[in-house]
Parts: structure tokens; sequence; C-alpha cells
């Protein structure tokens, strides 16, 4: 079963063509559905054969887009792609992104100006019997950081957990029954691709009307 990339951009450009992204987004749709009414051709997509990237959640808030992406294995390229057509209306991208049940956790927006945090932080009882469980970013578990003093300072406050070391709040966590995990995020000045081979689809009109689709390695 392949991990899901989660991902949340904001998009900076043009207004008219941001609207209409978001316009076009809508309530949600795979990138095969956007790409040929924002003047991409099928043949620029390349994502992993499981499955087509699915947008959604887009906002616009103060002239820029936000919205997230949900694609297997990686966060994919199809926002590059489109930020790359000539006359784009796309200026910058900054996103955030994790992959579940992996400790890949990145951003590029290396100033802070939409995602500041820097630390995430697992905390969670641990069942009986069972092995510790490890919430993702949307789990109301899941707090987000700045620095490790913020992390301290918050479990200190909360449950009274005073220590010098992050080792040493790894320990009284686990005496109150607790499994505390964190996770620095990546800072990258652009997407990874954690060494999954893309896949790239080209999308043919055959004579009688059908799409033939070549998967090229």
């Amino acid at each position: 079963m392949a991990n899901y990339c989660i991902t949340k951009y904001w998009v900076e450009g043009e207004v008219n063509t941001l609207k209409k992204m978001a316009s076009v987004i809508g309530e949600g749709r795979n990138a095969t559905e956007i790409f040929p009414e924002m003047g991409m051709p099928l043949s620029d997509l390349s994502f992993r054969e499981e499955g087509c990237p699915y947008w959604y959640g887009a906002e616009m808030d103060n002239g820029v887009l936000s919205f997230t992406e949900e694609a297997k294995w990686e966060q994919s390229r199809c926002l590059w792609k489109l930020k790359e057509m000539q006359d784009s209306g796309i200026c910058d991208i900054r996103y955030y992104s994790f992959v579940s049940e992996s400790d890949l956790y990145e951003t590029n927006d290396d100033e802070g100006k939409y995602f500041p945090y820097r630390i995430t932080v697992f905390c969670d009882r641990i069942p009986d019997s069972e092995p510790p469980h490890f919430y993702v970013v949307s789990d109301e578990n899941t707090f987000l950081f700045r620095t490790r003093e913020e992390v301290s300072g918050f479990f200190g406050r909360r449950f009274g957990w005073t220590a010098g070391s992050e080792e040493e709040l790894r320990c009284m966590a686990e005496k109150d029954g607790y499994c505390l995990f964190t996770e620095e995020i990546i800072v990258v000045p652009g997407p990874i691709h954690i060494g999954i081979n893309k896949m790239k689809f080209d999308f043919k009109t055959a004579e009688d009307g059908t799409i033939e689709v070549t998967i090229k390695q």
C-alpha cells in the first residue's frame, strides 16, 4: 500500500490567474481535470502510476492562493509544471508537506512567511499491548513549534514536565503513559523526491476516438 504525501501550497502571482485556479479546483478535482482548464496538455503530467494527484481546499486570502494536494508516495510536480508554463501568472510557490508513515516533513518556506514552524511533536498515550502510534500533522494530538525551547515550555505548562533536554522530556512523558516523538522539519529549496522513479504519462487520441496512454519510465 502506498504512503500518502499531503502538501499545503501557498501560491503568489497574478490575482486573476490565481482566482481562476481556485475556481477550477473547486471543492476538489484530479490533476487530469485541472490541467486542460489551465491550458496545460495532459502529456505534461508526471505522477506515480498508483493514482493521480488530487487538489482540494482552494482559498484566496490577500491575493494569495492556498490549497492542499493529496498524492501517493511523494509531492507531485504538477503545480511546478504549471508555473513553468509560458505566461503562467504564477510567481512563487511555498509549501509544507509530510509523507505518512515516514520521517519526511519538509518546507521550502525558509523565511517562515506562511509556515514558520520547524519542529513537529507527536504525543499519544501508549495503548496497552500495542505499539506506539504517531499521529500526522492534521491530528489534534500533533503540535508544531519554532524551537525546542517552545516544545519544553509547552509541555511544562500543559503537564508540568520540566526537563533540560529532549531525552529527559521524553522520559518524563513515558512515566505519565505518553509516547513523545519530535521531528525536525527539513527546509529545502524545492520538493524532495525520495528515490522513487517518476513515471511519465503520454496521452494520444487513436483513430477510433479512444485515448492511448503510454507509460514511460
